[in-house]
């Protein structure tokens, strides 16, 4: 395997390799997790470094699990913890992509968040200046 795809997607052997059950059993842990510390996916990984179990990323199943389906639409599971590994119910909740748009610029994980656009159904942007030079 190429360093490159290992370090982007991790070892595809650990997801295979993990004894039967395990997904399961860690599943029922994050739901059960009580604190409000970060909790790694420890199994393998998906695109751009989030977990991955039964072919979709672990964040999403353990947020259907803790809060139900997302209402309409196409929403992601956001993390609150900018953690992409992170399983921790509490620090997950559903929202649309212009949500995480917005979360990622507040946070500071954009290099031009000036440039976020509108959510649908608002008039105005999100009111993040751009730096005065």
């Amino acid at each position: 395997m190429h360093g490159h795809r290992f370090r982007r997607y991790g070892d595809p052997l650990k997801t295979i390799n993990a004894p039967h059950g395990a997904h399961e059993a860690f599943i029922a842990k994050a739901l059960a997790h009580k604190t409000n510390k970060c909790l790694p996916w420890p199994f393998g990984r998906a695109v751009y470094q989030y977990g991955a179990v039964e072919g979709r990323t672990a964040s999403n199943l353990i947020c259907e699990r803790a809060h139900g389906k997302p209402r309409k639409g196409r929403h992601h599971a956001l993390h609150s913890c900018d953690n992409k590994l992170c399983v921790n119910p509490r620090h997950l909740r559903w929202g649309s992509h212009a949500d995480n748009m917005h979360d990622a610029a507040v946070s500071g994980l954009m290099k031009k968040p000036w440039a976020v656009g509108k959510p649908k159904g608002t008039r105005k942007g999100f009111h993040i200046k751009p730096p005065s030079s």
